[in-house]
């Protein structure tokens, strides 16, 4: 069983789940989940908007395979798409590390990845799932707005796939007092329960503590566990840069990356054709000048060609 440690407001789930790492109750792929954080953060420090409504967690990580290296959060990126992607959903992996929605008006982002190394390797997950924040909370240069899932798709829709998402075995901990469990859920995960696809119900079930809040997370996490044993432990399973070809948003097209590192150890902007990932979750950008490895940066579209 996996322990999940369950709280309802933290300042953040990546400093609680270092704790439990130095106090030795915090396996590999155990983790800690909360309905709400005051000081959540992403990359470069950003702060993360983190109201009560959404999926806040942070999963320790094995440190082989693809988490041993720069591959780890693109390689996670791409698991996280492929196992959303599975449920129907539309979803793309902006490199390096957010996950981005298909909605009525274009793309959105709907979730963030922020990997932490201290003693152990620790993956902040924030996922947007009934609450964006407004545009005006935004940074005010970035490349798309934010989205909830459940606004782009319905609750119906991923209700409904959620009712043949297989999971792991997960032990519950309440983390602080006043967190509490939906019936079936503290003891045994993914007791049988009626069905809420449609009206109050569903739109309960998806509230922190609902039934498919924890289903979802359950799917999320267990989704990386699964791909790691069968890739990584058995060599039996899908390689991450074949998921990553798959689900990667706009490969094909034009892009810039701004303060681009680049494999010649300097910061610059890269203009080029998406063409991939390299070994290392590098991007590669197909240039006038030839091929650009990129390992970090901000990517946008380019609004124009060459």
């Amino acid at each position: 069983m996996l322990p999940v440690y369950c709280y309802q407001t933290v300042p953040t789930v990546l400093d609680i789940a270092h704790g439990l790492c130095d106090e030795g109750k915090l396996p590999v792929f155990g983790s800690v989940l909360a309905q709400a954080q005051t000081s959540g953060r992403g990359q470069m420090r950003r702060v993360w908007h983190s109201p009560p409504g959404n999926i806040y967690c942070a999963v320790r990580l094995p440190e082989d395979g693809p988490f041993g290296g720069l591959s780890a959060a693109p390689a996670l990126g791409a698991v996280l798409a492929d196992s959303l992607a599975s449920l129907g959903l539309p979803i793309a992996l902006k490199w390096p590390n957010d996950l981005i929605i298909k909605t009525g008006s274009g793309w959105g982002k709907t979730a963030g990845i922020l990997l932490e190394k201290r003693k152990h390797l620790i993956a902040g997950i924030g996922l947007n799932l009934a609450q964006a924040p407004p545009p005006e909370m935004l940074r005010a240069d970035a490349v798309f707005p934010a989205a909830s899932l459940l606004g782009a798709v319905g609750r119906e829709r991923v209700a409904e796939a959620l009712t043949a998402a297989k999971t792991c075995g997960f032990q519950y901990i309440a983390g602080d007092t006043a967190v509490s469990f939906p019936p079936g859920i503290a003891m045994t995960p993914n007791a049988s329960a009626p069905e809420e696809r449609t009206g109050p119900a569903a739109e309960a079930s998806f509230r922190p503590g609902g039934k498919n809040w924890f289903s979802l997370f359950e799917y999320l996490v267990c989704g990386i566990k699964v791909w790691y044993d069968n890739f990584v432990i058995t060599k039996n399973g899908t390689d991450w840069r074949d998921l990553a070809s798959k689900h990667l948003a706009f490969l094909g097209k034009e892009a810039v990356v701004e303060d681009a590192l680049l494999s010649e150890g300097e910061n610059s902007t890269v203009r080029g054709i998406i063409s991939g990932l390299g070994e290392s979750g590098e991007l590669r950008l197909q240039t006038r000048f030839g091929v650009k490895n990129v390992f970090g940066g901000s990517l946008r579209i380019a609004e124009t060609g060459f």
